[in-house]
């Protein structure tokens, strides 16, 4: 994300780190879901990122028709970017939630299987 993220001139980040997007969904959202809903907001993100693209390659195009064509492309990219970050730390959050209940689910089986041998 960094490489994407640099200026052509200088290579520092477009954006500051503190002021990348944070998710949008607390851990105690999170908690209140099951797995279906969480697969289902994965699902969401996905569609609304291939809408974004759409959406870009749209403006792209609108773009060119314009006289300030640099200034809309890099309009056009900045927005882009912003949706895309919004999306992509929302998605972090709810992967993070399911993996860690994979990993709850599969520690419960090994205790289950270790108790066993143990009888």
């Amino acid at each position: 994300m960094w490489v994407l993220g640099l200026a052509a001139c200088g290579g520092q980040p477009l954006v500051a780190p503190e002021l990348m997007a944070k998710p949008r969904l607390s851990a105690a959202e999170l908690q209140r879901m099951d797995e279906e809903t969480l697969e289902q907001r994965r699902a969401d993100f996905a569609r609304q990122r291939d809408q974004a693209a759409a959406d870009f390659r749209q403006a792209e195009s609108q773009c060119w028709k314009q006289f300030a064509v640099n200034r809309c492309l890099d309009n056009a990219a900045q927005t882009r970017r912003a949706l895309l970050d919004q999306l992509s730390a929302d998605d972090r959050v709810v992967q993070d939630e399911l993996r860690q209940r994979k990993l709850q689910r599969a520690d419960e089986r090994l205790q289950g299987k270790q108790e066993k041998a143990a009888q």
